[in-house]
């Protein structure tokens, strides 16, 4: 009677492992989803804004995020290096770029800018610490081996 209980227990602990694994799983595709699709309408809606399209600028960042979809795990560190380079970017041109909206008396690219920072970081960390990207990531990887 013990080792069938223990084997029910076994079970159920293994049930409970898996299913927390795949909640993980479903977690990070959704996470993932969320900062490819960011970045892709963040190019859309740069190059409509500032009537500037880069066909090539689309491209690198459409298989970058595809890349990152089908988890490769390099493109997921470019991705954080690229993403923390983009802040330090934009951190150190604050000063001017604050100068440069209040001449044009424009609250929205301040805005704008302080939103595309915390989009960025957010990004970053998530991709680096998100415990649901790595099951994803690593899932992903196990597909394709």
């Amino acid at each position: 009677m013990n080792d069938i209980d223990f084997c029910v227990k076994q079970e159920a602990e293994l049930d409970a492992y898996e299913e927390k694994h795949r909640r993980y799983y479903e977690r990070g595709k959704k996470l993932i989803y969320l900062i490819a699709g960011t970045g892709l309408l963040w190019d859309i809606a740069k190059s409509l804004i500032t009537h500037k399209f880069s066909l090539i600028t689309i491209i690198i960042h459409t298989a970058v995020a595809v890349a990152l979809i089908y988890g490769v795990s390099w493109i997921r560190y470019l991705y954080i290096v690229s993403c923390i380079i983009a802040i330090v970017a934009i951190v150190i041109s604050i000063p001017s770029l604050i100068k440069y909206f209040a001449f044009l008396d424009n609250i929205w690219g301040e805005l704008l800018t302080l939103m595309l920072v915390f989009v960025y970081t957010m990004a970053t960390l998530i991709i680096l610490f998100s415990k649901s990207v790595k099951e994803y990531m690593y899932r992903k990887k196990m597909e394709r081996s």
